[in-house]
């Protein structure tokens, strides 16, 4: 398993990178149907480098965000980018959390993610593939798909509703708020702040080079 979770990935990514035209020319022959369906993972993975419908072209850019993810839960910041290519990466600043749980003032726990981004109507969808440099397992990939209840020239608002995990527990709704911004100031993203940053980035490569999920590397898998 730890050997295939890559070359899977892999071969979707070849696949789309030489599919590219392919699927751009039946796009513009004749409308696409099902575009209500939820997108697979798989179906993600095909769209990195395909280029932005109409309706996707507002919501590419660079932003900041305060995410609450669930009622009882500290806002989480962070500061995004959603490029041309349908590649994203988001910076995720947790607040760190002491033994008992209480919040320890000033500190945070950073996260930095790696993905894929679609938008079709006021649905949009996110896949992650990377979390600091480790891979997400293929087990653990799962598009999830935000409902868009604001969106203008420089705020965006989306909501993912109530779910339940595997386990049947509840999941509660997040509220995610953005606002467009010329710069990043944090230093994972300041990398992201050339001009040309916002055209593509090379999540194939990001994904072959991150590590392997601690799990699949404890030597107790099969």
């Amino acid at each position: 398993m730890k050997v295939l979770i890559p070359i899977v990935i892999g071969l979707l990514f070849v696949g789309c990178e030489k599919g590219n035209q392919t699927v751009k020319e039946k796009s513009e022959a004749a409308p696409s149907k099902g575009d209500d369906k939820k997108p697979t993972v798989k179906s993600m993975l095909a769209i990195v480098g395909q280029p932005l419908t109409k309706d996707e072209e507002n919501f590419a850019g660079r932003r900041k965000g305060e995410y609450q993810f669930g009622p009882d839960e500290p806002v989480t910041h962070a500061e995004a980018i959603y490029r041309k290519d349908h590649t994203c990466s988001i910076l995720y600043l947790h607040h760190a959390l002491s033994e008992n749980g209480s919040l320890i003032e000033g500190k945070f726990d950073r996260q930095l993610a790696h993905g894929i981004w679609q938008k079709k109507g006021d649905r949009l969808y996110f896949l992650d593939l990377v979390f600091n440099d480790e891979k997400n397992s293929e087990k653990d990939q799962k598009v999830l798909e935000p409902i868009l209840i604001e969106a203008g020239k420089t705020k965006f608002v989306y909501k993912i509703p109530e779910s339940k995990d595997e386990e049947g527990e509840i999941i509660p709704e997040s509220i995610l708020q953005e606002e467009s911004i010329k710069k990043f100031e944090y230093p994972e993203m300041r990398a992201y702040n050339s001009a040309d940053a916002l055209e593509r980035f090379d999540l194939p490569r990001a994904y072959r080079n991150a590590k392997e999920p601690e799990h699949l590397e404890d030597g107790n898998n099969e």
